[in-house]
């Protein structure tokens, strides 16, 4: 064995140690086992069920110590569990998937056992506190199989109570993990625990007290088909209902506020409607809720193979399931109303392009009324919705074909029997519908998502029922993000009661999923995207919902994610959402072209938009339009926008600039470059000029401004201003121009100044330049202190009152304190970059940044 000794310089000395009469090594470790001070070497011999332990001296080894009876020790991890001061060691035996640790005292080393069962293979073994309970915790990083289905990569937290070992925790990942360790990545003081693996894939579980996985949090583990967020029994939280697969029941787990979710209550579907098997796998959303009995209680209605089961609702509870029988497995179904009798109806897809409808009776009941025949190779090229009429009038069927790109509108008569449909041609595949309302007139609108024909990227257009109840297609059609389809929802996301969108996809080549939001104006219209990138490489997914679901007054997405082509994993993802006491302040958000990555849009806290045009070949600003309404445009009638134009000479010097009045500024250069002549309101009676002057190396010698006031510069031949000259107060001759001087020491900080009013101040710098004190005529000293790092860490006035600033270990200033304790706290990602600012009183400024 191999020992190389490191210095200042790398390794500067190497031992060999000989350990060839022992048997096999299959692992081993460093820890100071007998608290001297060195480190000591763990030998894992699995074969021998025994480990080697080889004392360090210093210098050299101890002769090698064997500790029998540790059973096939093929991976191992010192570590102090038990928290008694002493190194325990936590040994894997990989022939019985058994998880042993044996623990020591201060007299006998690993003394005792205790014995986990595992599942599958440990890659790795890691410890910290993760949970910061003050108690130490196992990190199990293992590739399982279960039930005979194919491999699941966890990390599971283990922790030792009352001479047990216990799971307290895990996380899933969807490919191999290599490694884990525990480090406070975050600086938040609580460890956290980094994943890194396969393609060289790391994942971050931020730890802490309050929030365990604040990144994830796993609400439901098992083969989900389909989940509901939706608050059933009115006490103002969300609750989630889910569905798992092969199985006629659903879950529903009321929400109890801050202390999360309740345990599931189970509510049958009732006997697959004959030919199906219940809770089959369905092609389109296979539960709904909605108030079928107009009691005021959301009914929840599912597909369960030939029928439709509804489960009438009352405060959160449900009752024994009714049925609607149908001729055929069903795919999709919508419900709405078709009729004009004010109860809701149900229009359902079933396999071969076969739509039922089914008018409802008020109480529960539905009777079936229409059959159409669709000419389609499969239900999987179908989406349906109904979209109610104004008022008591009756309503639309609405069924996408993506086999042509059409969609087939259906209109109802006062007895809910169809008419001929109309047909709205596409430019794009339609794979989901969503009736909504975005246009502020309280009518029902549809949205369409699909595929472009063209790009093959994900889209989504709306059709606005006009007051004739007509359905209009509207323009533009609107990107939906760099992914593939995945689903789309509307919702009020910023709590403007405006309705927003957001959509989920997988990235190119299935690089994890994305969110894009975009928050919409009530005027049928949307603004820029936000993009959020979600993780979860190779994971597809079922369908997802945006809910404060850990009641901390911001929005959260929930995915039910698939791990592989069995497992689901049904996920809390915090992204940042609006918190909803604040929607009157939104972020400021900036947007750039990708190839000079300039500036082409920029949206303040409150909502105005400006844009920028880029010139292709340069990247230089052509215009800026402050938007005033909507962007000008012939199709609106809009031209109220506030634009600047700018033109530029051969060496993309600004050559003149034209404000939003239509007055004109003209800029003149030197051969050099150097700005030489300003000219403002060209061509107008107020137009006036400013001049600067220049010497043969650059420096600017003087400035004349638009009354002809001249103001002269004079330079050391270090190039460093010593005396500025200002104007002639009254520019008549007699009054002494005003004078200020700088002088410097050898290094060039400016040691002494001089103003106008011959007001004195002197500066002083300590060996590496630092500014240490300033003091002004008076005699008032200011001093300023700097830690071992250069950080400023203190700045006391003349008064003596201290203010003071913290670093990170990053030296990232975190905190500033003034002299009465007001504090602002700074947060950063990983990447250095500022994402949050909380001011004395809490008031909080949050920052995000994009990927370039």
């Amino acid at each position: 064995m191999l020992v190389a000794y490191g210095s200042a310089v790398g390794l500067s000395a190497e031992l060999v140690l000989d350990v060839t009469p022992q048997p096999i090594v299959n692992d081993l470790t460093i820890a100071d086992l007998n608290d001297d001070g060195f480190p000591d070497l763990v030998l894992a011999h699995e074969s021998a069920n025994q480990v080697t332990i080889l004392f360090n001296e210093g210098s050299e080894f101890r002769t090698p110590t064997r500790i029998d009876g540790i059973t096939s020790p093929s991976l191992i991890h010192p570590l102090d569990l038990d928290d008694n001061g002493s190194i325990d060691l936590a040994v894997f035996n990989e022939p019985r998937s058994e998880l042993s640790v044996y623990f020591s005292s201060v007299d006998v080393l690993f003394d005792s056992a205790i014995t986990l069962s595992t599942s599958g293979t440990l890659n790795d073994l890691a410890d910290g506190d993760f949970d910061s309970d003050g108690k130490t915790e196992l990190a199990l990083s293992r590739d399982g199989t279960f039930a005979g289905f194919s491999p699941r990569h966890t990390v599971q937290l283990v922790a030792s109570s009352e001479g047990q070992l216990s799971y307290t925790g895990q996380f899933l990942e969807a490919i191999p993990i290599f490694m884990t360790s525990f480090s406070d990545i975050d600086n938040d003081g609580d460890d956290d625990i980094l994943t890194h693996a396969e393609r060289n894939y790391f994942s971050v579980r931020y730890g802490g007290s309050d929030t365990p996985l604040t990144d994830r949090v796993v609400l439901e583990d098992g083969q989900l088909e389909h989940f509901l967020l939706e608050d059933i029994n009115s006490d103002g939280f969300e609750d989630l209902i889910s569905r798992s697969y092969l199985a006629s029941e659903i879950q529903v787990h009321l929400h109890t506020g801050s202390s999360g979710f309740n345990e599931p209550l189970v509510y049958s579907l009732g006997a697959s409607g004959g030919g199906g098997v219940g809770g089959s796998v369905s092609t389109g959303i296979p539960m709904i809720l909605h108030d079928l009995d107009l009691d005021g209680n959301k009914d929840l209605i599912a597909e369960n193979g030939k029928s439709l089961s509804i489960l009438v609702g009352d405060d959160g509870n449900f009752a024994e399931p009714l049925r609607i029988e149908t001729s055929r497995d069903i795919e999709k179904f919508s419900i709405g109303r078709l009729n004009s009798d004010d109860i809701p109806d149900v229009a359902v897809l079933l396999d071969q392009g076969i739509i039922e409808t089914f008018l409802g009776n008020g109480l529960g009941g539905f009777a079936r009324e229409e059959f159409i025949q669709l000419e389609a190779s499969s239900a999987f090229d179908l989406s349906l919705a109904i979209v109610e009429g104004i008022g008591t009038e009756p309503g639309q069927l609405i069924v996408g074909r993506s086999n042509p790109n059409t969609v087939n509108v259906y209109k109802a008569g006062e007895d809910g029997r169809l008419g001929e449909p109309t047909v709205v041609q596409l430019d794009f595949a339609p794979s989901q519908l969503e009736v909504t309302e975005i246009s502020g007139d309280q009518r029902d609108d549809l949205a369409i998502g699909g595929i472009a024909t063209q790009t093959r990227m994900p889209v989504v257009a709306f059709m606005h029922q006009e007051e004739s109840q007509d359905l209009a297609l509207q323009e533009p059609v609107l990107p939906l993000g760099n992914s593939d389809f995945g689903q789309f929802i509307i919702r009020d996301l910023n709590s403007d009661d405006q309705k927003d969108i957001a959509h989920v996809g997988n990235l190119e080549n299935q690089l994890g999923l994305a969110l894009t939001t975009w928050l919409g104006t009530g005027q049928g219209d949307f603004g820029p995207p936000r993009f959020f990138e979600l993780g979860f490489i190779e994971s597809r997914f079922t369908n997802f919902d945006i809910s404060d679901v850990d009641s901390d007054e911001a929005l959260d997405i929930v995915i039910n994610r698939v791990i592989d082509n069995r497992f689901n994993e049904m996920d809390l993802v915090a992204v940042g959402g609006v918190p909803r006491e604040q929607n009157d302040a939104l972020p400021r958000e900036f947007m750039y072209e990708a190839h000079f990555n300039a500036l082409v849009e920029q949206i303040d806290e409150l909502g105005r938009q400006t844009k920028f045009e880029i010139d292709s070949r340069n990247g230089n600003v052509l215009s800026t339009h402050r938007v005033i309404g909507k962007p000008d445009a012939i199709s609106n009638g809009e031209t109220d926008d506030l634009v600047t134009v700018y033109s530029y000479n051969s060496h993309g010097l600004v050559a003149s600039m034209t404000d939003p009045m239509g007055r004109r500024t003209e800029y003149e250069y030197t051969a050099n470059g150097l700005l030489e002549l300003v000219t403002v309101a060209v061509g107008l009676p107020e137009e006036a000029a400013r001049r600067f002057e220049y010497d043969a190396v650059g420096n600017q010698t003087a400035s004349i401004d638009e009354l002809g006031n001249r103001t002269e510069y004079e330079y050391d031949s270090m190039n460093r201003v010593v005396v500025i000259r200002e104007a002639d107060p009254d520019r008549s001759g007699p009054l002494t121009s005003p004078v200020s001087t700088f002088s410097y020491d050898a290094n060039g900080n400016v040691i002494q100044s001089v103003d106008a009013e011959g007001t004195f101040n002197s500066s002083e710098y300590d060996s590496m330049d630092r500014l240490v004190a300033t003091t002004d005529q008076l005699g008032n000293k200011t001093s300023y202190e700097y830690g071992p790092d250069g950080n400023l860490i203190s700045v006391t006035d003349p008064l003596g009152l201290v203010s003071r600033n913290k670093y990170d270990a990053r030296d990232r200033l975190v905190e500033s304190i003034d002299p009465e304790g007001g504090r602002v706290e700074y947060s950063y990602d990983l990447s250095d970059n500022l994402i949050s600012l909380v001011d004395p009183v809490g008031n909080e400024t949050r920052f995000s940044y994009d990927s370039r």
